[in-house]
């Protein structure tokens, strides 16, 4: 029994230490609020790494980005 009870109090400590994924993307974006991100003016657009595509950035107030990699 006092075994059990053992186990049970390791889970449940192991269990509330963590940090769900919804917090820390909630983390994320409270750093980025407000921050600004500046583009090259001589930027080179491609496709499948090699191909170049002809494509200039419009001119807008806001810009929606979307980055895909790795998070380190």
């Amino acid at each position: 029994m006092k075994k059990q009870l053992y186990i049970l109090l390791l889970l449940s400590l192991l269990t509330a230490c963590k940090e769900n994924n919804k917090e820390k993307f909630a983390l994320l974006v409270q750093e980025w609020q407000g921050k600004e991100i500046v583009f090259p003016q001589d930027m080179a657009f491609t496709r499948f790494v090699t191909e170049p595509v002809d494509y200039r950035i419009p001119d807008a107030e806001y810009m929606m980005m979307s980055f895909i990699g790795t998070v380190e």
